[in-house]
């Protein structure tokens, strides 16, 4: 069997250029995976994923309360429409959650077995909404790994390739 020396051939692996974020963010339980500051961005794990339905909501609250104590302002949710679906029982679902919470949110419903991952589309979504929001911002899907990871791939190749043109400094918005 071949093993993979290419990070991005393994589920989970940190890309080149993504960095861990501090144990302050990422804790061992933490959902936060990975952050790159001077871009204010990072991916995470989904509220609630270690938890049962009947503890969703209190699950919602200890995710917002974790990542705006870290000073987390905007979240990209990249949940399906079925996996929005199982927190329809919270008032307003799981973006009205993050917004009542003090959180800006905005959703680009991604299925979880989609190949390629991100549509044209879901890629232009991404980037206006990181244009639009708050930083810094996280990207999330359900385990924080697959469609998230090729999310903030994109942005950084987007950003790297901007600043390297001249056109923008690191840490700055988004190009036109």
């Amino acid at each position: 069997m071949k093993k993979s020396t290419n990070n991005k051939d393994v589920p989970g692996r940190r890309q080149p250029g993504v960095h861990a974020t501090p144990t302050s963010i990422a804790g061992t339980n933490g959902p936060i995976r990975d952050w790159l500051p001077a871009l204010g961005l990072g991916r995470a794990s989904r509220p609630g994923s270690d938890s049962g339905a009947a503890n969703l909501g209190p699950a919602v609250d200890r995710w917002v309360k974790t990542v705006r104590a870290h000073g987390i302002r905007s979240v990209i949710c990249l949940l399906s429409q079925e996996e929005l679906d199982r927190y329809a029982h919270l008032p307003g679902g799981l973006l009205g959650r993050y917004e009542q919470l003090g959180l800006e949110a905005r959703s680009i419903p991604v299925p979880a077995d989609r190949t390629p991952v991100l549509t044209g589309e879901d890629r232009r979504a991404l980037v206006e909404f990181y244009k639009d929001l708050p930083k810094p911002v996280l990207v999330h899907c359900s385990a924080g790994i697959y469609r998230s990871g090729a999310a903030v791939r994109y942005l950084k190749s987007l950003l790297a390739d901007a600043v390297l043109a001249g056109n923008l400094s690191a840490g700055a918005a988004m190009p036109e």
